[in-house]
């Protein structure tokens, strides 16, 4: 994600995190707010397995959705501080490959 997105993410090998709203109704500072219906891609992640095989992280599933917070009917993803994601960052084989690192976050709501 970038700082248009409200929110920089990237995955524990580097690989940067772009998110595809689901939503444009809800915004904050002029970007769609971030909920749990939207994909969250990972970009460039070089992690390699042992004996050399590629196994780069390809998405992000969050799992902390606000319970009070929504968008669009969906629930908006929460981070309480920078850090360790309340995600899980996947290879394109499903295997879970460690939480997204927060830098940037997402601090309020505002309805359209």
């Amino acid at each position: 994600m970038d700082a248009r997105a409200v929110a920089t993410m990237k995955c524990q090998h580097g690989g940067g995190c772009q998110v595809v709203p689901s939503q444009f109704a809800v915004r904050l500072n002029g970007s769609p707010v971030i909920t749990m219906a939207d994909q969250i891609m990972v970009v460039g992640c070089p992690f390699v397995l042992p004996g050399g095989v590629p196994s780069p992280c390809v998405k992000v599933v969050w799992t902390g959705p606000a319970l009070a917070a929504q968008a669009a009917l969906f629930p908006a993803l929460i981070q309480p501080t920078p850090g360790t994601g309340q995600g899980l960052c996947l290879a394109a084989t499903g295997a879970p490959q460690g939480a997204p690192i927060v830098s940037q976050l997402q601090i309020a709501v505002r309805g359209a």
